[in-house]
């Protein structure tokens, strides 16, 4: 089974053409917004998946992003090892929404198996009364 021997969340990728390096930028480990529901644009996720004697050429993969458990996106694709022992994946998460303090959870996932992931945590300065009735009654949903 393939592993994932790096995984982080960032602001951009940049692969350079001539050398085919990936430079990740703004990378995040934690982070704190003044209040929730806030978004982030321009989120990516870098991963290099490493592949065992055995393992197929090709797997599909997804990234998953999950909040505090909950599955908030999912970018399906594969990872396409080209006869190489590592493989690289970059998914664009585009305008990703974070509605709750916690742990924000980066996923490389298989045929229900993760791979590997990246943890980071997410702050709020200071709750304002909005803030409060969301923490404990859980995000709005539109319905009365």
């Amino acid at each position: 089974m393939p592993k994932t021997r790096l995984i982080l969340a960032c602001r951009q990728v940049i692969v350079d053409t001539f050398s085919n390096a990936a430079c990740a930028i703004n990378i995040f480990d934690s982070f704190t917004v003044a209040g929730v529901p806030v978004a982030f644009p321009g989120l990516m996720v870098l991963a290099v998946v490493e592949k065992h004697e055995g393992d197929a050429d090709s797997i599909a993969a997804n990234i998953a992003v999950r909040l505090n458990g909950r599955l908030l996106v999912i970018s399906p694709g594969s990872v396409n090892f080209a006869g190489q022992r590592m493989a690289r994946v970059i998914a664009d998460l585009g305008n990703l929404v974070i509605d709750a303090p916690g742990e924000l959870r980066f996923s490389v996932e298989s045929n229900d198996t993760t791979l590997g992931e990246y943890v980071v945590a997410v702050g709020v300065t200071s709750p304002t009364l909005f803030d409060q009735k969301v923490l404990a009654e859980g995000p709005i949903t539109g319905q009365n």
